[in-house]
């Protein structure tokens, strides 16, 4: 995480197996590709808790462009910390430039929610300069 550091980030957890992760997954790429969020200096990070030979056939199928990791048990001991107390999927994360979680969404949102949150905070705050 600390590559990301000083950027506004999307952390998403999620597996190629979880239905509800499937149906996010193309609006988490069509925010990456929104020239708005990217000139905003912000990022989105997936976080798999699946196997690297299956997150990256999805990756290719859905076209995804933001980096992934691949992570287990100690994947879901950082999304627990983060605020995942029950270990569901999806889980998002919302962290400010100051690195500060501002909101967590856990299960599937209907769409739009996510940019809805997050479009008041990116007008908020500015890019370090």
């Amino acid at each position: 995480m600390k590559q990301w550091e000083g950027r506004f980030l999307v952390v998403y957890f999620w597996a190629t197996w979880c239905k509800p992760c499937r149906h996010e997954v193309p609006e988490l790429v069509a925010l990456h590709n929104n020239e708005a969020f990217r000139s905003k200096d912000a990022e989105i990070v997936g976080i798999a808790i699946d196997n690297a030979d299956s997150v990256a056939r999805f990756a290719k199928d859905y076209d995804i462009g933001y980096p992934l990791v691949v992570g287990g048990d100690e994947a879901m001991r950082v999304s627990k910390e983060l605020g995942n107390h029950i270990g569901g999927l999806p889980f998002t994360v919302v962290i400010d430039r100051q690195g500060r979680v501002v909101h967590t969404l856990l299960g599937e949102t209907e769409k739009g929610t996510l940019r809805g949150l997050i479009e008041p905070l990116l007008e908020e705050e500015s890019p370090k300069t």
